[in-house]
């Protein structure tokens, strides 16, 4: 049978090693996945059960990571060591793995791997020189820019089955990560016209309220240094829209675990990928949030920015587009909507996540087939 070794050598990134595993599981490959201990960040498995068994699960300490890959290629073959990520901290930095395992880490067929960003390229063109030259390199989402492009595989996969009927009158939206604008949600939710209709919003990997609060008073005070004390200043401005954050339809949770998370969104209708301004731009042509992956893995359509969602595939029939600076106009659509209406945009993201997948799964088998028969 053929046989895989997936390395994860990063800590951030270990919601996209299902998806990875579900593709190489679809194509016939018996897994293997070595991950550094994580057991604070809860099981990325936890919604998808039936393919968690079917993978032989390897743990290592950062300290012997490179010593137990050596140990496990030589004593098993594998057709390839597949790298869920290539970024890793070393000695303080940021490193490329590639350079420090190609030496050692034996396989029939060579390494292949993610990029999850385009910053990953411009940071490891030169280690992976080798890897890029020959095509063995692919992204969340296509990357076509300039002379460098690479395949998508987007590793979306969550849950071992889909429910979309959610049938409920009250909507609830959950976003996800400082790199979305809690503070423009916060006041687009407030201005739902119908009181009746404001929806719950999650806010997963912020501060809680109390921190918030201590925060905010941190913030005030040293606003007023800096009018009054002349060598004193300040970049950090109080909280716009911050009492709103206290009331009883905001739900605050700091950093979460995995099965905490999953289930937040499970129970959500709606993810917002606000992004902040000054994030725009990369996240609408070479790098792919996980909020997408998660909206996309858990069929929830999402409140975006359109120009991340042309990026992105995603489009008013499975999602909630809005210009920049127009999200209350989103926010107010996603409240208004009857189920029939948020069912058939449901529908239209699981159409999308189905054509994705068949366009993953197909480029990473050309790959594979490419680097088989040369």
């Amino acid at each position: 049978m053929n046989r895989i070794l997936l390395l994860e050598p990063n800590s951030y990134h270990f919601e996209t090693i299902p998806g990875l595993c579900y593709y190489f599981d679809q194509l016939g490959y018996s897994i293997d996945c070595m991950v550094r201990k994580h057991d604070n960040y809860g099981d990325e498995f936890c919604f998808a059960k039936d393919l968690k068994a079917k993978i032989n699960y390897i743990f290592y300490e950062p300290s012997d990571m490179i010593e137990r890959l050596s140990d496990m290629t030589n004593k098993t073959e594998y057709d390839y060591i597949v790298l869920n990520s290539f970024d890793y901290g070393k000695d303080g930095k940021i490193h490329s793995i590639y350079a420090d395992i190609k030496g050692i880490a034996k396989s029939k067929y060579g390494i292949i791997g993610f990029y999850h960003s385009l910053s990953s390229y411009y940071d490891n063109q030169a280690t992976d020189v080798e890897l890029l030259n020959e095509n063995r390199i692919f992204s969340l989402s296509p990357v076509n820019e300039g002379s460098v492009s690479f395949p998508m595989v987007n590793s979306y996969f969550f849950k071992d089955n889909n429910k979309l009927n959610h049938t409920n009158n009250h909507r609830t939206i959950i976003t996800i990560g400082t790199s979305n604008d809690d503070s423009v949600l916060r006041k687009a939710a407030s201005s739902v016209t119908d009181k009746s209709k404001e929806p719950t919003v999650i806010f997963v990997g912020y501060k809680t309220k109390k921190e918030l609060f201590i925060a905010q008073i941190k913030r005030i005070i040293a606003a007023i240094l800096s009018k009054i004390v002349r060598s004193y200043s300040t970049d950090k401005k109080p909280y716009p829209y911050f009492t709103i954050a206290f009331r009883k339809n905001m739900r605050l949770y700091n950093k979460v675990s995995f099965d905490t998370m999953f289930k937040l969104i499970d129970e959500s209708d709606f993810i917002s990928i606000n992004l902040k301004t000054h994030l725009l731009d990369e996240f609408s042509t070479c790098r792919t949030t996980g909020s997408k992956q998660l909206a996309l893995g858990f069929v929830k359509p999402a409140i975006i920015e359109e120009r991340c969602a042309a990026y992105y595939g995603f489009t008013e029939e499975n999602c909630i587009l809005y210009k920049e600076g127009h999200m209350d106009e989103a926010v107010q659509k996603a409240c208004s909507m009857s189920d029939e209406e948020y069912n058939k945009m449901q529908r239209s993201m699981l159409a999308l996540q189905k054509m994705i997948s068949e366009e993953s799964i197909n480029n990473l088998r050309k790959m594979l087939s490419a680097i088989e028969y040369k």
